[in-house]
């Protein structure tokens, strides 16, 4: 139609200026019916306000008989637009008049727009945007572009935005139910129509309070379930949330604020995506994909604060144990060592044990061997293993009182607190002893192990420091000089400074508490060293 509309009406606009606001006016009230007055009263002015050399009042006349011929139409099809279903598409006929309308009205300025009946204007473009979803889509940002106009803007009265709201849910929930089964650039396609209708429902929410504040956690869990339905396009596309564009970005963790308010619907929200996942403890989880597994665990771990110790103890932290030992899927392998660091990090609860059947202090040496594990194997790089641990280390040397897991070697008097932030330093140090008593061995993991236990150095608390700091002078600078002496004979020169760099920058970072423990370690390691042994060069001595 608008090809048609095109080739009709185009020789209007090329008439002299005496002529053609009168020709265009006779033009249009004589056509028969509503909905082709529509689209060449759209057409006409889309062309006459893009042409510099159109008289303003020509602009604003037929700008005038647009909105005239808009409210007319709109008013016609009321009762039609209102019996019609968001998921068939009887209604068809409709679409192509609404497309040129929403064209024409993203021109107009947002006081001009009063004219129309606002609530009828947004159920047509529901309507359309919904049969646009399984035909053309290259509609969709214009539908969806006035649409926000209307919410976002002052246009719309409570009670009518109350209603908009509510059919823009239905809308993407309907939405959402088609990604499953597209094809991967219909999936793409359908969640950025998705974003932008969440988006605007969001800006309602917080803007115009819906109009009542009660209700927005609860639409706002709605849209943060319904992102599962993509979660395969954005892995895919994104490599998760943090990396996919902003308005998704922007719609999650808004839509998160918002639900953390109420600690029912959170709880509510992500406990319905467990069960639409089948993913319970215990049961089958075959069906759940890895980027839906991974949704799950970064949801929940943004909504953690709000969650009820009984669901993350006994239902988020035996769901996330298996995937921190799964590479396989490697989307939720990430997500999952994320999450289980955001629970460990939680406040203790207190009786924990009554709040599930784990105690997430007890999976700490499970959660180490499963990173020195993932590192030997390659899963993890070295980087990630380093921000890992040391997220670790920092998390549980804030956990007073917590009780030690049993391990050999670990005993030490000095040790009453952070007995689990030792654990892990014990552990490191385990694995370099194991490797200092055989003749061959995987440099690349010993050097990544050591690099990690020198970034512990500003993360340990005071009361571990020392042993800390003994083992790093056992372990690695014995080992460190050793190469330096014997050089010549096949050691690693550009190693030793490396090292060597980075403990004085470690050193730096320690906190006012326990600077003078560690300056004091590095005065005797300088004094050992300059009586016996030789500094790797002059800029190392001169930090020395």
């Amino acid at each position: 139609m608008a090809n048609n509309v095109q080739l009709q009406y185009a020789q209007l606009l090329s008439l002299p200026s005496s002529q053609r606001l009168p020709s265009i006016k006779a033009t249009i009230r004589a056509l028969p019916q509503s909905r082709t007055r529509v689209e060449v009263s759209s057409y006409l002015y889309t062309q006459l306000s893009h042409t510099h050399k159109a008289r303003a009042r020509d602009v604003g006349a037929v700008e005038d008989l647009l909105l005239k011929e808009c409210k007319e139409f709109l008013v016609q099809n009321e009762s039609v637009v209102h019996e019609a279903n968001s998921e068939r598409s009887d209604h068809h006929w409709l679409a192509p008049t609404v497309l040129a309308m929403a064209g024409a009205l993203l021109r107009l300025p947002e006081h001009r727009l009063t004219r129309l009946p606002v609530s009828s204007l947004s159920k047509h473009l529901l309507l359309t945007i919904s049969q646009s979803l399984t035909s053309d889509h290259s509609n969709l940002p214009t539908l969806t572009r006035l649409l926000d106009k209307l919410v976002s803007s002052s246009l719309t009265t409570s009670p009518a935005l109350h209603i908009l709201i509510d059919n823009m849910v239905i809308l993407i929930s309907h939405t959402a139910s088609l990604a499953k089964g597209a094809s991967a650039d219909e999936q793409l396609t359908l969640m950025l129509t998705y974003t932008s209708l969440s988006l605007t429902i969001l800006t309602s929410l917080l803007t115009h309070a819906r109009p009542s504040p009660s209700d927005a956690p609860h639409i706002a869990g709605i849209i943060l379930k319904h992102i599962s339905a993509f979660a395969e396009t954005i892995w895919t596309q994104y490599g998760g949330v943090m990396g996919a564009f902003v308005q998704l970005r922007r719609v999650f963790y808004g839509c998160a604020d918002v639900l953390a308010t109420d600690h029912a619907e959170a709880d509510e929200c992500v406990k319905g995506l467990v069960r639409s996942l089948g993913a319970e403890p215990g049961s089958s989880t075959s069906s759940t994909g890895g980027s839906s597994k991974a949704y799950l665990f970064i949801l929940a771990e943004s909504l953690l604060p709000a969650l009820s110790p009984v669901f993350v103890y006994g239902t988020l932290l035996p769901l996330c144990l298996p995937s921190l030992d799964d590479a396989k899927d490697h989307a939720a392998f990430e997500s999952a060592h994320s999450l289980f660091l955001g629970i460990l990090s939680l406040p203790p609860a207190p009786s924990q044990a009554d709040h599930g059947p784990l105690d997430v202090r007890q999976c700490v040496p499970y959660y180490v061997n499963c990173l020195l594990q993932r590192l030997s194997s390659t899963d993890l790089s070295a980087v990630q293993f380093t921000v890992a641990y040391t997220s670790l280390v920092r998390t549980c040397a804030s956990l007073a009182n917590a009780p030690a897991p049993s391990l050999q070697d670990s005993s030490d008097e000095r040790i009453t607190f952070g007995a689990l932030a030792w654990y892990c330093i014990q552990s490191i140090v385990s694995e370099l002893r194991d490797m200092s008593l055989q003749t061959s061995f995987n440099k690349p993991y010993r050097g990544t192990l050591q690099d990690t236990l020198i970034s512990l150095i500003p993360v340990v608390p005071l009361a571990i420091l020392p042993g800390t700091l003994e083992n790093i002078a056992a372990y690695i600078l014995d080992d460190i000089v050793g190469s330096e002496v014997d050089a010549v004979n096949g050691g690693d020169e550009g190693r030793s400074k490396a090292v060597f760099g980075k403990i004085f920058e470690a050193i730096r970072a320690v906190g006012d508490e326990a600077r003078g423990e560690a300056l004091g370690w590095w005065l005797a390691i300088v004094a050992k060293m300059t009586r016996g042994n030789p500094v790797p060069d002059d800029s190392l001595r001169a930090r020395l």
